[in-house]
Protein backbone atom coordinates (compact mmCIF):
# COMPACT_ATOMS: atom_id res chain seq x y z
CA UNK A 1 0.00 0.00 0.00
CA UNK A 2 1.27 3.48 -0.99
CA UNK A 3 2.11 5.76 2.05
CA UNK A 4 0.21 9.39 1.10
CA UNK A 5 0.99 12.07 3.07
CA UNK A 6 -3.05 13.36 4.06
CA UNK A 7 -2.48 16.79 4.15
CA UNK A 8 -0.26 17.07 0.87
CA UNK A 9 -3.11 14.95 -1.02
CA UNK A 10 -5.30 18.05 -0.20
CA UNK A 11 -3.53 20.63 -1.79
CA UNK A 12 -5.57 20.80 -5.39
CA UNK A 13 -8.86 19.53 -3.86
CA UNK A 14 -9.68 23.34 -2.96
CA UNK A 15 -10.22 25.52 -6.28
CA UNK A 16 -6.72 27.35 -7.36
CA UNK A 17 -4.61 25.89 -4.34
CA UNK A 18 -1.62 24.21 -5.59
CA UNK A 19 1.54 23.37 -4.08
CA UNK A 20 2.95 26.80 -5.18
CA UNK A 21 0.31 28.59 -3.46
CA UNK A 22 0.75 26.84 0.27
CA UNK A 23 4.48 27.43 -0.48
CA UNK A 24 3.69 31.53 -0.66
CA UNK A 25 1.66 31.30 2.57
CA UNK A 26 4.00 29.93 4.44
CA UNK A 27 6.97 32.48 2.99
CA UNK A 28 4.04 35.39 3.21
CA UNK A 29 3.69 33.97 7.45
CA UNK A 30 7.67 34.23 7.45
CA UNK A 31 7.71 37.50 5.84
CA UNK A 32 5.19 38.97 8.44
CA UNK A 33 6.85 37.83 11.03
CA UNK A 34 10.12 39.04 10.19
CA UNK A 35 8.31 42.64 9.47
CA UNK A 36 6.80 42.49 13.35
CA UNK A 37 10.31 41.73 14.85
CA UNK A 38 11.40 44.89 12.82
CA UNK A 39 8.86 46.85 14.03
CA UNK A 40 9.10 45.89 17.76
CA UNK A 41 13.13 46.28 17.35
CA UNK A 42 11.62 49.73 16.68
CA UNK A 43 10.16 50.60 19.71
CA UNK A 44 13.81 50.70 21.30
CA UNK A 45 14.66 53.73 18.84
CA UNK A 46 15.96 56.80 20.29
CA UNK A 47 13.19 58.84 18.24
CA UNK A 48 10.09 59.41 20.41
CA UNK A 49 8.45 60.05 16.74
CA UNK A 50 9.46 56.74 15.53
CA UNK A 51 7.97 55.00 18.76
CA UNK A 52 5.02 56.25 19.06
CA UNK A 53 4.52 55.55 14.85
CA UNK A 54 5.70 52.02 15.88
CA UNK A 55 3.73 51.43 18.59
CA UNK A 56 -0.01 52.47 16.65
CA UNK A 57 1.28 49.94 13.76
CA UNK A 58 1.73 47.32 16.32
CA UNK A 59 -1.40 48.06 17.92
CA UNK A 60 -2.83 47.88 14.38
CA UNK A 61 -1.60 44.41 13.71
CA UNK A 62 -2.03 43.08 17.52
CA UNK A 63 -3.60 39.77 16.41
CA UNK A 64 -0.40 38.57 14.16
CA UNK A 65 2.17 40.81 16.76
CA UNK A 66 0.96 39.00 19.93
CA UNK A 67 3.35 36.30 20.07
CA UNK A 68 5.99 38.20 19.15
CA UNK A 69 5.36 40.83 21.79
CA UNK A 70 4.88 38.06 24.16
CA UNK A 71 8.44 36.62 23.19
CA UNK A 72 9.88 40.98 23.77
CA UNK A 73 7.87 41.47 27.40
CA UNK A 74 11.15 40.59 28.97
CA UNK A 75 13.53 42.33 26.58
CA UNK A 76 17.12 43.43 28.05
CA UNK A 77 16.18 47.06 26.48
CA UNK A 78 13.93 49.03 28.73
CA UNK A 79 12.10 50.78 26.32
CA UNK A 80 11.33 48.09 24.08
CA UNK A 81 10.29 45.99 27.37
CA UNK A 82 8.25 48.81 28.65
CA UNK A 83 6.53 49.66 25.29
CA UNK A 84 5.85 45.91 24.72
CA UNK A 85 4.01 45.36 27.85
CA UNK A 86 1.93 48.81 27.90
CA UNK A 87 0.86 47.11 24.06
CA UNK A 88 0.13 44.12 25.36
CA UNK A 89 -1.73 45.57 28.74
CA UNK A 90 -3.89 48.41 26.45
CA UNK A 91 -5.06 45.29 24.38
CA UNK A 92 -6.35 43.31 27.28
CA UNK A 93 -7.40 46.41 28.33
CA UNK A 94 -9.47 47.26 25.60
CA UNK A 95 -10.76 43.00 25.57
CA UNK A 96 -11.84 43.70 29.67
CA UNK A 97 -13.96 47.31 28.50
CA UNK A 98 -15.21 45.31 25.56
CA UNK A 99 -16.66 42.38 27.29
CA UNK A 100 -18.41 44.48 30.18
CA UNK A 101 -20.12 46.54 28.09
CA UNK A 102 -21.61 43.60 25.83
CA UNK A 103 -22.43 42.08 29.32
CA UNK A 104 -23.96 45.21 30.24
CA UNK A 105 -25.89 45.49 27.31
CA UNK A 106 -27.15 42.28 27.53
CA UNK A 107 -27.89 41.99 30.95
CA UNK A 108 -29.73 45.59 30.92
CA UNK A 109 -31.81 44.88 28.06
CA UNK A 110 -32.89 41.59 29.66
CA UNK A 111 -34.10 43.84 32.62
CA UNK A 112 -36.11 46.15 31.03
CA UNK A 113 -38.20 44.16 28.22
CA UNK A 114 -39.00 41.51 31.42
CA UNK A 115 -39.13 44.56 34.06
CA UNK A 116 -36.92 42.17 36.13
CA UNK A 117 -35.00 43.96 38.80
CA UNK A 118 -32.70 41.33 40.56
CA UNK A 119 -31.61 41.40 44.13
CA UNK A 120 -28.21 40.36 42.80
CA UNK A 121 -27.84 42.60 39.47
CA UNK A 122 -24.88 41.37 37.34
CA UNK A 123 -25.69 44.15 35.33
CA UNK A 124 -24.59 46.63 37.85
CA UNK A 125 -21.36 45.31 38.35
CA UNK A 126 -21.08 45.18 34.43
CA UNK A 127 -21.92 48.62 34.60
CA UNK A 128 -19.72 49.25 37.27
CA UNK A 129 -16.72 47.98 36.05
CA UNK A 130 -16.74 49.44 32.28
CA UNK A 131 -16.83 52.52 33.75
CA UNK A 132 -14.28 52.24 36.29
CA UNK A 133 -11.84 50.75 33.49
CA UNK A 134 -12.84 53.47 30.91
CA UNK A 135 -11.97 56.39 33.32
CA UNK A 136 -9.28 54.45 34.75
CA UNK A 137 -7.70 54.46 31.01
CA UNK A 138 -9.15 57.74 29.77
CA UNK A 139 -12.47 57.83 27.57
CA UNK A 140 -13.40 58.83 24.32
CA UNK A 141 -15.93 60.67 23.52
CA UNK A 142 -18.27 57.95 22.57
CA UNK A 143 -17.26 55.94 25.74
CA UNK A 144 -18.81 59.63 28.24
CA UNK A 145 -22.15 59.10 26.29
CA UNK A 146 -21.34 55.60 27.08
CA UNK A 147 -21.10 55.75 30.49
CA UNK A 148 -23.87 58.71 31.17
CA UNK A 149 -26.13 56.29 29.44
CA UNK A 150 -25.04 53.28 31.80
CA UNK A 151 -25.46 55.74 34.76
CA UNK A 152 -28.86 56.25 33.56
CA UNK A 153 -29.74 53.35 33.55
CA UNK A 154 -28.89 52.07 36.56
CA UNK A 155 -30.22 55.07 38.22
CA UNK A 156 -33.47 54.15 36.59
CA UNK A 157 -33.92 50.76 37.89
CA UNK A 158 -32.52 52.14 41.62
CA UNK A 159 -35.68 53.77 41.45
CA UNK A 160 -37.96 50.72 40.88
CA UNK A 161 -38.98 48.37 43.14
CA UNK A 162 -36.97 45.17 43.75
CA UNK A 163 -39.14 41.94 42.50
CA UNK A 164 -39.41 38.50 40.72
CA UNK A 165 -38.80 37.93 37.35
CA UNK A 166 -42.02 37.43 35.74
CA UNK A 167 -43.26 34.54 33.81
Amino acid sequence: MENIDFFNGLVGLIPGETPQTNNSIVADEQNTAAKIELLIKKLGDKDLQTRETTSKELRRRIFEAMPALVRYANDSNAEIKMCVKKLIRDYWLDQAIDSYLKSFKLEIAFVFSHNCYSEYPSYYAAGVAYIRLVRARGPTETELDQIKKIENDIETIRNKQIREPEE
